[in-house]
């Protein structure tokens, strides 16, 4: 929809503008059955999923890959609209469809910072994806020594083991 589009190019004149002439907020597009504020997720455009959201903008739809705005903001590492989102009602821990969830996503990034605010609002360091894999397994494919510490500070337990058995 032209809201998909302002939101995805920043554009918050344009989506301010089409909001007032009632353009749906959740309105389903693109190849990954998104919303727009999916679309300003994922790129991290604060200014954007800031106005969907007070625009009542759901943050807990999820797309075809089973990511809601929570996973997608954390995929763009940025650090504000990820604050933001964890102040909306979206579950901290809540997965996609691999069983994911958004300290996992930040983990395998290596990005310290969303580790760091998702531990604090509660994110769970000992869940398993699908595969067993808990954000710790995954901190270790990125070998950040700042978010293998700060998991562990947070109660990562080191020998919990995946479907194959590794710790």
């Amino acid at each position: 929809t032209p809201l998909h589009w302002a939101a995805i190019n920043a554009q918050i004149a344009t989506c301010r503008y089409l909001i007032e002439q009632g353009a749906e907020i959740d309105a389903i597009g693109g190849d990954l059955k998104a919303t727009p504020l999916q679309w300003a997720a994922r790129n991290g455009y604060l200014y954007i999923v800031q106005l969907l959201i007070s625009h009542n903008a759901d943050p807990t739809i999820a797309d075809t890959q089973g990511y809601n705005s929570l996973h997608l903001v954390t995929h763009s590492s940025s650090v504000m609209p990820l604050l933001y989102l964890l102040h909306q009602p979206v579950n901290v821990d809540s997965r996609d469809l691999q069983g994911h969830t958004s300290l996992m996503w930040a983990a395998y990034q290596g990005d310290a910072l969303s580790v760091d605010l998702l531990l604090k609002h509660g994110a769970n360091p000992n869940l398993k994806d699908d595969a067993g894999l808990t954000p710790l397994h995954w901190a270790v494919v990125r070998g950040n020594r700042v978010i293998l510490r700060r998991l562990i500070e947070m109660g990562a337990d080191m020998h919990v083991k995946d479907l194959e058995g590794r710790t």
